[in-house]
């Protein structure tokens, strides 16, 4: 029944603030600047979005291979895309993974191993865009409003007290009171078991290294995105401002809401309105919108085809 409500509550933060972000912008210039939009530009936009998919399943596998999984990128770029489908029914832009734990654990003995590979690989991308909006705030801190800055300390204080948290076990007890679930003592277990593979995975430098890497080439590709859709709403925005605001976006579209929609468009029309209006910031982020439902629907296409089982080989 809890679940069911919170479900409901989410449905419902959604659609209101999409509903307010509506009556908040002139709807007619709105679809005036989207008519307007360069249909050659969002081509060029729509084959950037597909090329972001293998990366981060890459990155992945990287994850997984750390941990002598063996799983063919293939494998794992069809179930990116299905989980990216599931994305779009369930709480948050990180409810896919669900899915694809899923469907990784369905016919393994090393649940945890795997299921952890999951989390983890949404954690790796997390650290590495508030790393990426770090630098970027550091580097033109005086070009900056003062609120983009104060988003990007608190955030970079929470992300760098995580990697302390996993990466010191002496540190993790001493707040594990915090973490136990002295009613349920499977789950307490489970908890320690999850740290465990985590503490396992940072003290991994290549792979961190790696998978690092390969997300800063993955975000770099959908900052470019975002700045290819402005462009073709004949706006301009100096580029380095979208290095700290989309990463911003990204993190606030993980509260709570059906796959971040509603609180992702609002804060697009938050940061960008005073840059480029807020018609065309919300004309941005609605196309924004189309390409992670064009991937929904990708997703929908492979699922019925192919399913979502893969296959774990071990070294």
């Amino acid at each position: 029944m809890r679940k069911k409500i919170f479900l409901l509550l989410r449905i419902v933060i959604s659609f209101l603030l999409l509903f307010l972000l509506l009556k908040f912008v002139n709807l007619s210039q709105f679809i005036a600047i989207l008519k307007k939009a360069d249909k050659k530009i969002l081509v060029v936009v729509v084959f950037l979005n597909l090329m972001i998919v293998p990366f981060i399943s890459y990155r992945w596998q990287i994850i997984l291979a750390s941990q002598k999984f063996l799983i063919k990128l293939s494998e794992l770029v069809r179930l990116t895309f299905i989980g990216m489908l599931f994305n779009n029914f369930l709480p948050t832009c990180a409810g896919g993974d669900v899915v694809k734990g899923y469907y990784l654990l369905k016919d393994s003995d090393k649940k945890i191993d795997l299921g952890a590979s999951v989390l983890f690989d949404r954690i790796i991308g997390t650290i590495s865009i508030i790393i990426m909006a770090l630098i970027a705030a550091i580097l033109f801190y005086r070009r900056l409003p003062l609120r983009a800055i104060l988003f990007i300390f608190f955030l970079s204080v929470f992300i760098f007290s995580l990697i302390l948290f996993l990466r010191n076990q002496k540190l993790a007890k001493r707040f594990s009171r915090f973490f136990r679930f002295y009613k349920y003592k499977t789950l307490d277990i489970q908890s320690k078991r999850i740290y465990e593979r985590f503490h396992r995975y940072m003290h991994s430098q290549r792979m961190l290294t790696k998978s690092i890497g390969i997300s800063f080439i993955a975000q770099i590709f959908s900052i470019l995105m975002n700045y290819l859709v402005i462009i073709s709403l004949g706006a301009r925005i100096p580029l380095f401002m979208l290095f700290i605001y989309i990463p911003l976006i990204w993190v606030f579209a993980l509260f709570p809401s059906i796959n971040g929609l509603g609180i992702r468009e609002g804060f697009y029309v938050y940061f960008f309105k005073g840059i480029i209006g807020k018609e065309t910031a919300f004309a941005l982020s609605i196309l924004i919108l189309g390409l992670i439902v064009l991937n929904g629907i990708i997703g929908g296409f492979i699922y019925l085809a192919m399913g979502g089982k893969v296959r774990v080989a071990e070294k």
